[in-house]
């Protein structure tokens, strides 16, 4: 779970670009998609992070963007993973950039097997905006959305009185969209027979519109 600091109703509005785009968030039923209708859009993006824990080579930002899930971080674990920032910082942070132009109605963030308390008090922050904080949550965090949000940085932050507790240390992070031959809230209705399907790695129409868009 990530629970908004602002209770019931958040009312955020942000200024995420110089024209003022507006996004306002309220509580509400959460967007339900059908599985086969979605895609995780975060998978080998652009990444970041403050820093990173430096034996073995271990705990680069992008090992929480290679679509591994099994939650392992040493190299002679199963199917070894995850990211891991300095254990000797107060303050971490890890950065993705999903690119221009994506709607997103769910997140999803894997914790390590071993190590499930460190997924305490993380801040979500999208486009530079806190979103909500995992509080004393254990284990996988997710996030879902009442309408569809247009995300381009998804930024966690985690700050602690000691470096235990301000170790920032995930095994993945997962944003869902709508694949790429279906629009609507819900990804409930497929692109026109007009728009280009043979490029999966762009987004072929418009997630509210459902207008044809450009490769």
């Amino acid at each position: 779970m990530c629970s908004s600091s602002k209770g019931r109703v958040w009312g955020w509005i942000a200024a995420l670009s110089v024209i003022a785009e507006l996004l306002v968030f309220t509580a509400a039923a959460p967007v339900n998609v059908t599985p086969e209708h979605e895609w995780n859009v975060a998978v080998s993006k652009s990444c970041s992070q403050s820093s990173h824990r430096s034996s073995k080579n271990n705990g680069f930002c992008g090992r929480a963007l290679n679509g591994n899930k099994t939650g392992y971080y040493y190299d002679e674990e199963p199917n070894s993973n995850c990211q891991h920032t300095s254990d000797t910082e107060t303050t971490n942070w890890w950065s993705v950039d999903l690119g221009l132009g994506i709607y997103i109605h769910k997140i999803i963030i894997y914790a390590r097997v071993t190590f499930p308390k460190r997924m305490e008090n993380i801040s979500v922050i999208l486009n530079g905006i806190e979103y909500c904080n995992t509080g004393a949550s254990e284990g996988d965090a997710r996030i879902s959305f009442d309408s569809p949000q247009k995300v381009r940085y998804i930024q966690l932050t985690r700050i602690g009185q000691d470096q235990e507790t301000a170790i920032l240390n995930f095994c993945e992070l997962e944003a869902y969209s709508c694949n790429f031959t279906r629009w609507g809230e819900s990804c409930e209705t497929k692109c026109g027979t007009g728009c280009p399907h043979s490029v999966p790695s762009h987004i072929q129409c418009d997630r509210i519109t459902g207008a044809c868009s450009g490769n």
